[in-house]
């Protein structure tokens, strides 16, 4: 009895009270994120009815419930960026005279037809007179099939985070990058569009993209520099080998317009 009167006597101190709140605070402000990051955002292709990301595997939706995923107030809206490739037909021979050290004005469509491709492979020389014209001499062999169950796909039960390739977009001169990001766990899978939104601006002796505006999924993050660099270095790794080589000895970078001007010493 005398030990129940004591427990009941007791009050935590001030020390316990305010580490319970800190901990109430930063789960709180956690699962905010995480619901905020996760949220559906309302997407514009090209100009096309909005669309939201699902679960991957939903059925079709018929053209009335679309027409209710218009984005209301406090929805997040991510416009993609135009890649129409036969507005692209000059983005190869800009990619070249890039590389050589020209200027070039390229506009989104052009940037977006660009991205992730490889540099072309030089043509095959002439065998010599005499040699044998063997298939294994012409071409190398195809690659082998990747098998089922490799390390592209994540086991089951377990987790993986995939960025696609980046997409861009200028309008009303700003340079925006999206850069979707699929995620993988427990058999559930959701694409998380990351958007930052800026201007270019000479960091030492090398431009850099310096976002003003950065979103993941629904939540904006914009005073985070860290996932503001990790969003440019995933973007890097996208662009082109020949054109990174050169990007360093650029004199000036500005958005015109609807279309980024790359100015060459």
């Amino acid at each position: 009895m005398c030990a129940k009167f004591k427990r009941g006597e007791y009050e935590p101190s001030w020390t316990e009270v305010t580490i319970g709140a800190a901990l109430s605070v930063v789960i709180g402000a956690a699962l905010g994120i995480t619901f905020l990051v996760f949220k559906p955002v309302t997407i514009f292709k090209d100009g096309k009815s909005p669309t939201v990301t699902a679960k991957a595997g939903a059925p079709a939706r018929s053209k009335a419930a679309e027409a209710d995923l218009k984005p209301g107030p406090g929805d997040v809206v991510y416009l993609e960026g135009s890649k129409d490739l036969s507005k692209a037909k000059l983005a190869g021979a800009k990619r070249k005279t890039f590389a050589a050290g020209g200027s070039v004005l390229v506009d989104e469509n052009e940037l977006n037809a660009l991205v992730g491709t490889p540099v072309p492979a030089p043509a095959p020389g002439k065998p010599a007179p005499g040699a044998k014209n063997t298939p294994a001499a012409i071409a190398p062999p195809p690659p082998a099939p990747a098998a089922e169950g490799d390390a592209a796909a994540p086991a089951a039960g377990g987790f993986a985070v995939t960025p696609e390739a980046p997409n861009f977009r200028i309008q009303e001169g700003e340079f925006q990058i999206g850069l979707p990001i699929k995620f993988e766990a427990f058999g559930y899978h959701r694409t998380v569009v990351v958007q930052a939104r800026g201007q270019f601006e000479k960091r030492g002796e090398q431009f850099v993209f310096e976002p003003s505006t950065l979103l993941v999924g629904s939540c904006p993050l914009d005073p985070l520099p860290v996932l503001r660099s990790w969003v440019v270095r995933k973007v890097l790794k996208a662009v082109p080998e020949d054109i990174q080589k050169v990007w360093g000895e650029l004199s000036d970078v500005a958005v015109v317009g609807s279309a980024l001007m790359l100015t060459m010493p």
